[in-house]
């Protein structure tokens, strides 16, 4: 700042300290060096004094108040489209702040799951999966889920939010996930303007709630990246398009990822994740195919043969996953064994169809009707 702005801010001050009350009939310029005296501990000369005065009537910033000498000077009044503006700066300074207010504030209270389907938790040694995960869910541990598809790797976490009662997001790793949509991003405010708009991941991690990647191994590099630092121990994220804030993640607040084996090559576009980001799951739960839950699950002996049968077969690669059975029950239930087989073989390759269908034809002969075993098979059994 050159020393003429300098002085001339302190002679604004001067009045406007001098001048601050609505009796006030102004200030002589004797009076404003008496009060920069007070604010520097020393005055300034006269010259400076006038010199500054003048400058600051020229540009409207003080008035003048008196026609005779001595000369009474105040700050100037503000116009109409200046005091307009800055209520309208004041407006959106407010503005801001209720943005903000609701950021910390937002209610995530709709995606609490508000049904669930049967979920079986499965025995890990001395206890079951949902215990380990309500452990990691009071503690803070991120948790990495590996298993084929159908092995209810997201029904064992959103059955977790269903039980503690706490927001659920499930977001899958597909071509269309853009690091914006789990970080957020400016948008349109309507009026002309943008505003930032957190993403669902962000929002959970300000918030708390489950927060589930489906698919983490076949996730771009740019989705893998953001990550890291919310999956290490400092477990923040920082908006680098927004203004470089700093989101820590709130003590509700958990990660869950699932994959499926990358080792599978059933599984097109998944990869072995790094071993960087796999070491940032403090828990990794593995997922196959439970035959007791099964037995709990699928009523029908029939289908249970069926899948143990294409599974243990050599020639299908098609996933023979629970939710395969269940559904394929609930088809011989609704339209009959006939139009259920049809269903069910459209579900594999077409190289697999012929040998599913021989499976399938082979194992309903030693049943009756109603897909219970016929009596001699029980008796030789």
């Amino acid at each position: 700042m050159r020393e003429r702005d300098g002085v001339k801010e302190v002679v604004k001050e001067a009045v406007k300290r001098l001048t601050a009350t609505e009796e006030s009939e102004g200030a002589t310029a004797e009076e404003i060096n008496e009060e920069i005296e007070k604010i520097l501990g020393r005055r300034l000369s006269k010259g400076a004094i006038y010199t500054a005065i003048r400058e600051l009537e020229e540009s409207g910033e003080i008035e003048r108040v008196t026609v005779l000498r001595p000369y009474k000077y105040r700050i100037a009044k503000k116009s109409e489209s200046e005091e307009k503006e800055e209520r309208g700066e004041e407006k959106e300074e407010e503005e801001k702040k209720e943005a903000k207010e609701e950021e910390r504030e937002e209610d995530l209270s709709a995606y609490i799951p508000k049904t669930d389907g049967k979920y079986i938790p499965r025995k890990i040694g001395k206890t079951t999966d949902i215990e380990i995960l309500k452990r990691c869910y009071e503690e803070g541990i991120n948790v990495l889920l590996v298993g084929a598809t159908g092995t209810g790797k997201t029904h064992a976490a959103r059955h977790l939010a269903y039980e503690l009662q706490v927001p659920y997001m499930r977001v899958n790793c597909n071509g269309a996930i853009t690091p914006e949509d789990l970080i957020g991003q400016y948008i349109p405010d309507g009026s002309g303007g943008f505003r930032w708009c957190d993403g669902v991941l962000t929002k959970f991690v300000r918030h708390g709630g489950i927060f589930v990647l489906d698919e983490i191994n076949a996730a771009p590099a740019e989705i893998l990246f953001v990550l890291h630092s919310l999956l290490d121990d400092e477990r923040k994220i920082v908006l680098t398009q927004k203004d470089g804030e700093v989101v820590k993640a709130s003590d509700k607040f958990m990660f869950i990822a699932t994959m499926n084996p990358a080792e599978e090559a059933i599984y097109e576009g998944t990869k072995e994740i790094n071993a960087a980001l796999k070491d940032r799951f403090g828990v990794v739960l593995y997922y196959d195919y439970d035959e007791r839950i099964e037995r709990k699950i699928i009523k029908s002996e029939y289908v249970r043969e069926v899948l143990k049968a294409l599974r243990k077969s050599e020639e299908i690669e098609t996933p023979i996953s629970t939710r395969t059975g269940i559904e394929y029950e609930k088809a011989i239930e609704l339209f009959g064994i006939e139009t259920a087989n049809e269903m069910f073989i459209a579900r594999f390759r077409k190289e697999e169809r012929e040998i599913v269908r021989e499976t399938l034809t082979m194992i309903y002969s030693k049943y009756d009707g109603n897909g219970e075993k016929e009596e001699e098979e029980r008796e030789e059994e």
